[in-house]
């Protein structure tokens, strides 16, 4: 071993020299431009944006428009309906004019021959009449069964031991309805019932 390596012996071998201790310098928490003692100061682009004036009032125009065009379909809605009124109202005109004209169907067809050819003839012209009548919303009301004072008008009481009291015994006129609403109500005759058929006989 030469005198060199006596005087400065290598380290063992696994272990490291220490690295050198550098004088850590802390970073500078301001930026080039800004110095750090300026953080305490409020960012420009922090700062509470001015009101747009343009955008206040586009946002008003939207507003505007929105309404506006709540406001027509509205308008358009209930345009709708008063036509739907006007049309039910002169169909509601018209089919009263009609309904004396099938109050003497009826008596006609209650008092002919059912086998008479006239009468068969004037049968068939009254169904397609009222097949007519149909397609625009006239229907009959029914006269049987229990008596309501909101479709049926009664005439009179009779006593009956066959139909209880309350319901109908006869229909003296027809009632007829226009698209759901009465148009007219049927005139019926109504049972007073068993008890006071009794009484009478």
């Amino acid at each position: 071993m030469s005198q060199k390596n006596k005087n400065n012996p290598e380290p063992p071998r696994g272990e490291e020299e220490p690295a050198a201790v550098v004088n850590e310098v802390p970073e500078a928490t301001g930026t080039p431009e800004t110095p750090a003692d300026d953080k305490a100061q409020p960012a420009p682009e922090l700062a509470a944006p001015e009101a747009n004036p343009l955008e206040a009032e586009l946002a008003l125009a939207k507003d505007r428009y929105v309404r506006l065009m709540a406001d027509f379909d509205n308008f358009r809605k209930r345009q709708l309906r008063e036509r739907e009124e006007i049309v039910k109202r002169a169909n509601e005109n018209l089919m009263e004019d009609v309904l004396p004209f099938l109050d003497t169907f009826d008596i006609a067809l209650a008092n002919g021959n059912a086998e008479d050819p006239f009468v068969k003839g004037m049968r068939m012209a009254a169904n397609q009449l009222l097949a007519i009548l149909a397609k625009n919303g006239l229907a009959p009301v029914a006269a049987e069964g229990a008596f309501d004072a909101n479709t049926h008008e009664a005439l009179t009481r009779v006593p009956s031991a066959n139909v209880p009291e309350g319901e109908i015994v006869s229909q003296v006129r027809r009632g007829w309805t226009l698209n759901g609403r009465l148009l007219r109500a049927a005139q019926v005759v109504v049972s007073a019932g068993a008890a006071e058929a009794e009484e009478t006989e």
